[in-house]
């Protein structure tokens, strides 16, 4: 069972559950503090702001930024092309970097904020954790000991797109004032970075694994 998600080590279970109290007992209340009850599902979809009050405003700039941070995570591929990491420049490296300035600039253009503001922060708190592993792992040898949860980052990776496909797709069954069409873009780039992940995930976690244990043909392990 150690190949399947969520099951070789406690430790991102452990992080999801104190997620989860954090998020009902401290952070959900506080934010729901001066805020209305959402007593019906749909009321929780949120159309886009076109009007030029305060908060579209300040959701305009951080869908904008988000947008432009995207042109910032080019460059870790350029440094691995400055430190010979060729092999680090995968197909889903330079798929998913690639895609994902074209993917994000109608969000940016014309769907800022209302349903689409879910992504951006799930999103970004991927990247923050992705980019302190790396940061981690840059800082040296004796750091590198404590980079052993590689595997379950690309699970958090791939549940990050699960999440924003049921995110994305419910606008199909429950009606919104936001456009249906750019959830199909959204949707139809997380289902080809789900499938690249899942496949990354089987080669890296599940298939080498199996080989470099196998034995040779004199009996040892490789």
């Amino acid at each position: 069972m150690n190949d399947w998600p969520l099951m070789s080590s406690p430790i991102m279970p452990i992080v999801i559950c104190l997620a989860y109290v954090y998020v009902v007992k401290i952070w959900g209340p506080q934010y729901m503090k001066d805020r209305p009850a959402y007593y019906k599902l749909k009321e929780a979809l949120l159309p886009v702001d076109y009007s030029n009050s305060e908060s579209a405003l300040r959701m305009l700039r951080a869908s904008y930024l988000f947008y432009i941070l995207k042109f910032f995570d080019l460059l870790d591929t350029l440094f691995f092309v400055l430190r010979k990491k060729f092999s680090q420049i995968t197909t889903l490296h330079v798929i998913h970097h690639g895609l994902i300035v074209v993917n994000t600039w109608p969000g940016a253009r014309f769907v800022f904020g209302g349903h689409a503001t879910f992504f951006i922060f799930l999103n970004t708190f991927v990247h923050t954790v992705m980019y302190f592993y790396y940061f981690m792992g840059a800082m040296g040898p004796r750091y590198r000991k404590f980079l052993g949860w590689k595997k379950h980052l690309t699970t958090l990776q791939i549940t990050q797109f699960v999440v924003g496909l049921i995110h994305c797709f419910q606008l199909i069954f429950i009606e919104c004032d936001f456009p249906v069409a750019y959830c199909w873009w959204i949707g139809g780039h997380q289902l080809l970075f789900l499938y690249l992940f899942i496949k990354f995930y089987k080669k890296s976690y599940v298939i080498q694994p199996k080989i470099s244990s196998a034995p040779d043909k004199n009996g040892k392990n490789k």
